[in-house]
């Protein structure tokens, strides 16, 4: 008779269940890594659970207390555990940067709209605005004509 042999060690990575919780899974990619289709399924039509779904599942499974679908908790050693850290820590500066870059940008981008409109503003001052038309307006049938006069500088 052969005997299967067993191993007590989960066949997937403490660190790539954790990268994939961190990068993708809020499409539930964690979960079908770790053999939980059905989990896997739900949370990608969920997105995560809207995210709260997805920062739980990273956070719990960033401890170790994540366990794969035979019910073994996945195996981590210290060096996975820096490991862990690191790509958390780069993650963490890379989304920081784009939030500063994007606050850069946007604020750069409201200035710009409020130099367009004070220029406006400055061109129309002392305009006359003249408006006629005939029709019905609430249906949108209807002519009219806007004049704009500007004063000489």
């Amino acid at each position: 008779m052969v005997s299967k042999a067993t191993s007590t060690q989960p066949d997937t990575s403490y660190v790539t269940a954790t990268y994939f919780s961190l990068f993708l899974g809020f499409l539930g990619v964690d979960r079908f890594y770790m053999g939980q289709v059905f989990l896997g399924i739900v949370k990608l039509i969920t997105f995560g659970g809207l995210g709260i779904w997805w920062l739980i599942d990273f956070i719990w499974i960033a401890l170790g207390n994540a366990k794969n679908k035979a019910g073994v908790r996945l195996a981590r050693t210290g060096r996975d555990d820096r490991t862990v850290f690191v790509g958390i820590a780069i993650f963490l500066l890379v989304q920081g940067v784009g939030a500063i870059v994007g606050t850069i940008s946007y604020v750069g981008t409201l200035n710009s709209i409020d130099n367009s409109v004070s220029e406006l503003s400055r061109t129309l001052e002392g305009a006359v605005i003249e408006a006629n038309g005939t029709g019905n307006y609430e249906n949108g049938d209807g002519e009219g004509t806007i004049k704009i006069t500007l004063p000489k500088n």
